[in-house]
């Protein structure tokens, strides 16, 4: 048997989320990995606050953020070569958007690199392990769950608007449509910030608060909802007229020339739609940072604006920049892909 090249790195692994604990120490600010306690481990739900009656693992785990020259010393007496360890970003940038890093972070692993060394260890550093900051985390999660509720109760008025016009396919009485359009269009004419405090007692009601990030998801879904409403009208009303005509005169009903025709003949446009209100609500969720909404927004007002960093303001807003041309990307690919009218002319 041919032996091993003298180089050969014999190693041992860990991920800072299993093994260092001091969740909060020196600084650190929470990552998604530390809301994640027994019950909810390697499930696909996080959720955003922590239950002091629960386990968490990641909050103790087995303390190698006090204890890594013992450990790493044992380490070189077993003879191994190479240590793999991941570095949570939530230590170094605590709210994931900082102007500066945390340099009780920045010293601690120095000290656990330099101690890899004197004991001949090679360190191997893993950039992201299945963690990131909370604050982007807590703006894509409110974003999407926000957006999707607007969708579901949007998609079914806008198809109401638009099926149930004289000329519709299934008429409403001219006073039940005037009613809803007056709900809609009321809703849409208030501005946000406003909107946030006159539904504070719904918020209340509902969420049992009116601060964090849960919270701020319902005047998210009350302002989008109207605003996606109008945009499935507008999609609905691009169908061409021919084709709805032809599915009546072949006996179909109401309900199948909706579901069967109009909206599947209005996709593309319905997620070209869909993504302008997704990047919209992903606005709106910044601004809900003001009334103690989370995420980035909470990051730009409180550690930015309030105290004069605008550096920390900055550099959320480029998050968000990032985070609209991601769902802009995927959008737009999404529209494309499901468009007939493309496929047929290559």
């Amino acid at each position: 048997m041919k032996s091993f090249s003298p180089d050969f790195l014999w190693g041992g692994a860990v991920a800072a989320n299993q093994c260092e604990g001091a969740y909060l120490e020196d600084g650190k600010g929470l990552s998604t990995a530390d809301l994640l306690n027994r019950e909810t481990y390697g499930k696909d739900n996080i959720p955003l606050e922590i239950d002091p009656q629960k386990f968490y693992p990641t909050h103790s785990a087995i303390d190698f953020y006090h204890t890594y020259r013992d450990d790493i010393a044992l380490l070189g007496e077993m003879g191994l070569k190479c240590f793999r360890i991941s570095i949570p970003w939530s230590r170094i940038f605590p709210n994931g958007d900082d102007e500066k890093p945390n340099e009780e972070a920045l010293k601690h692993y120095d000290d656990l690199f330099s101690c890899c060394a004197q004991h001949n260890i090679e360190p191997l550093v893993t950039l992201s392990h299945c963690e990131m900051p909370l604050a982007i985390w807590e703006t894509f999660y409110v974003t999407v769950i926000a957006t999707l509720a607007a969708i579901v109760i949007g998609l079914p008025l806008g198809v109401l608007i638009v099926a149930g016009d004289k000329d519709g396919v299934f008429p409403l009485p001219k006073s039940l449509l005037g009613f809803i359009n007056a709900v809609i269009n009321l809703l849409r004419s208030v501005p946000f910030l406003i909107l946030m405090i006159l539904v504070f007692p719904l918020t209340r009601l509902i969420m049992g608060t009116v601060v964090g990030t849960a919270a701020s998801i319902v005047p998210l879904v009350i302002a989008a909802f109207p605003f996606v409403a109008r945009l499935v009208e507008s999609s609905l009303r691009e169908v061409n007229p021919n084709i709805v005509e032809a599915a009546q005169s072949m006996g179909a009903t109401p309900f199948q020339i909706i579901a069967k025709v109009m909206i599947p003949e209005s996709v593309p446009s319905l997620l070209s739609n869909f993504t302008i209100a997704i990047t919209t609500i992903l606005g709106y969720s910044a601004m809900s940072g003001i009334i103690g909404g989370g995420g980035l927004g909470k990051i730009a007002i409180n550690y930015g604006y309030y105290r004069y960093k605008y550096l920390v303001a900055f550099v959320a807003v480029v998050f968000l920049i990032i985070l609209v041309q991601i769902f802009q990307s995927l959008g737009t690919h999404m529209a494309v892909k499901s468009d007939k009218r493309l496929k047929k002319s290559r």
